[in-house]
């Protein structure tokens, strides 16, 4: 989870004890999957990459850094498997792209709730697992969280 995402508590609780009761717990990558993305080869950007770093012209499908869930035998699988491969600093790339797609088969999922914009989202009911704030504002924040803990665990979302 990184510094920017709020976390919808009472609904990942929920959402997490559904698939524990109907056996829906092993072998979990969820994510934002990211299918499309190119190495960055300009040398004065943020994620350049040399060629002899990734010398593919794309990635394969991995999970955008921002948040994830992972069932506890995926990180194990994940964790011998990446004694086998050699290090990729785009870490995001390498743990759910090379790792997790490569060595392990898993599928990648996104539940069709599973992230919005903090913008977007600020005075709706809260049916996303996470929310994104990209602005960083404390504000928008806290506005979020107040709006999340009013519904609590009453919110009776269709997802």
């Amino acid at each position: 989870m990184d510094d920017d995402i709020i976390i919808n508590i009472p609904l990942v609780i929920l959402y997490l004890t559904e698939k524990l009761k109907t056996g829906k717990s092993v072998n979990v990558l969820e994510c934002q999957t990211i299918t499309k993305n190119i190495p960055v080869r300009e040398s004065n950007k943020k994620w350049f990459i040399t060629p002899e770093e990734y010398p593919f012209t794309k990635f394969l499908p991995y999970c955008a850094g921002h948040s994830s869930i992972m069932s506890i035998d995926v990180v194990r699988k994940m964790y011998r498997a990446s004694k086998n491969v050699p290090y990729l600093w785009l870490e995001d790339v390498y743990g759910s792209g090379f790792l997790s797609l490569l060595l392990l088969k898993l599928k990648m999922f996104m539940p069709k709730f599973y992230f919005e914009p903090v913008i977007s989202s600020l005075n709706d009911k809260p049916c996303s697992l996470f929310y994104l704030n990209i602005l960083k504002n404390d504000t928008n924040a806290l506005v979020l969280w107040h709006t999340i803990t009013q519904y609590g665990t009453k919110l009776n979302c269709t997802c």
